[in-house]
């Protein structure tokens, strides 16, 4: 494994964890703890996209390294990294959205990758509300309850043979409506 770097004054990184070598006051704690989890939440796009890269640079060479890794990753893993990230381009990415948000989308082209990442940031939706959504604009016809956490949601994606219209949720839930937060999806075919 390669040796890690230390990243502040206060811990060393080691290939199992940190070994502090003094207290931390709590806004260094803070800080860090918060960049670390940064780090874990955009690695799985600077491996998608280093491996991309890799394939297209040196395609002799690349199963070799992802070779190496497959007791700490699955093939399958790094392979969906890698794919996803190709398919979805730096343009339309958002930095405040997840690989799982661009998981997503990647099955779309390009201009509706960049319309649901936009509505996603704009709408706080989650990668499991933005999958709904483009799982049901890709195939479910019908009329149902579609939960999504969003502020506002009044919204229409339209695919060649199908519409989701998300409405605005009602306030109360006392005559049964949707609870506040939540909206109802109607899928119909055009």
């Amino acid at each position: 494994m390669t040796n890690l770097p230390a990243t502040t004054t206060w811990f060393d990184l080691t290939p199992t964890g940190i070994r502090v070598h003094f207290k931390p006051t709590f806004t260094q704690w803070q800080q860090e703890t918060e960049w670390w989890i940064s780090v874990h939440e955009i690695t799985p796009i600077m491996v998608g996209d280093l491996l991309a890269y890799g394939e297209r640079e040196w395609p002799d060479e690349f199963a070799q390294v992802v070779d190496g890794f497959t007791q700490r990753y699955s093939a399958r893993t790094l392979a969906n990294y890698k794919s996803v990230m190709a398919r979805v381009p730096p343009a339309v990415r958002r930095a405040e959205l997840s690989f799982g948000h661009y998981d997503a989308v990647a099955s779309l082209p390009e201009p509706e990758q960049k319309k649901m990442l936009d509505d996603a940031v704009k709408n706080s939706l989650g990668r499991e509300e933005l999958r709904d959504v483009v799982r049901n604009l890709k195939g479910r016809e019908g009329r149902g309850f579609y939960r999504v956490q969003a502020r506002r949601a009044v919204r229409e994606y339209r695919s060649d043979t199908q519409a989701i219209v998300i409405e605005e949720p009602w306030p109360d839930t006392e005559q049964g409506q949707l609870p506040e937060g939540e909206v109802e999806a109607t899928v119909r075919g055009i």
